[in-house]
């Protein structure tokens, strides 16, 4: 029968692998994610942009209205202005068409104003219309690279997932909740190797933080019955890598801090 350290080891093997399934497809995900975030960026902005452009033709029309009704009251004026018989009423009539002619010109300058910033909102929508298109097909193609990883690795993640399920039923509760709780401070790598670093003095140090291990740790992760140990450092459960029963992932055996 398997020793606790044993189960330990099985299930952080499975876990391992799950990481690096998980992994390679969150890189996916994150590349797509990416690409959606970057289109949906430009869209505002160019939704932003064409809000402003509705702006100043609203404006632009409301001010040609008043041009025209200015324009209208400029020819009236110099009808008047034709028809005065006196001098002093001529000069009234002339006075006040100077000032509509002021209005209108006023006006005339703020309508070209806004043609002007209109065509460069123009430019500037078509600028980032030009970008979404080019973007889109990346963001396709991560889209296409996602469902063919996540097909791909389908069948070999959830086998691992059966096979996760299993090695942690064997395990008791109260051994469970302190994998996890290592688990989450070091990004799923609650284990650790135990690495010999002088034979002859009997150093020894935990293969994750590197930190000195009292020669009683190593003493009973060597002795009968697999006991569970951890780091005093990093509080990684040890285990010895040369052990026969004690073979993990590259990745996990070769993990630093």
């Amino acid at each position: 029968m398997a020793t606790p350290l044993e189960q330990l080891i099985q299930l952080h093997r499975v876990d391992s692998q799950l990481r690096g399934l998980k992994a390679r497809l969150a890189g996916s995900e994150r590349h797509l994610a990416a690409q959606e975030q970057q289109i949906a960026a430009l869209e505002r902005q160019r939704g932003e942009l064409q809000t402003q452009q509705k702006q100043l033709q609203a404006r632009n029309a409301a001010l040609e209205v008043e041009n025209a009704s200015v324009g209208e009251r400029e020819a009236k004026l110099r009808l008047e202005l034709g028809k005065a018989e006196t001098s002093k009423l001529h000069s009234a009539i002339l006075n006040e068409l100077n000032v509509v002619k002021a209005e209108r010109s006023d006006i005339e300058g703020r309508i070209l104003v806004g043609l002007e910033q209109v065509e460069k909102l123009d430019a500037e929508i078509a600028r980032v219309a030009a970008a979404i298109a080019q973007r889109e097909p990346i963001r396709e193609l991560a889209s296409r690279e996602l469902d063919e990883r996540r097909a791909e690795i389908a069948d070999r993640l959830a086998q691992l997932e059966r096979e996760r399920a299993a090695a942690a039923a064997v395990i008791p509760e109260t051994t469970m909740k302190l994998l996890d709780r290592i688990a989450e401070m070091h990004d799923g790598e609650a284990l650790a190797p135990v690495e010999e670093m002088d034979r002859r003095n009997r150093e020894y140090a935990c293969g994750a933080c590197n930190m000195h291990l009292p020669i009683e740790a190593f003493s009973r992760l060597s002795g009968p019955g697999g006991a569970i140990v951890q780091c005093g450092s990093c509080l990684r459960i040890l285990y010895l890598s040369e052990s026969p029963t004690a073979a993990v992932p590259p990745k996990a055996a070769g993990a630093r801090k």
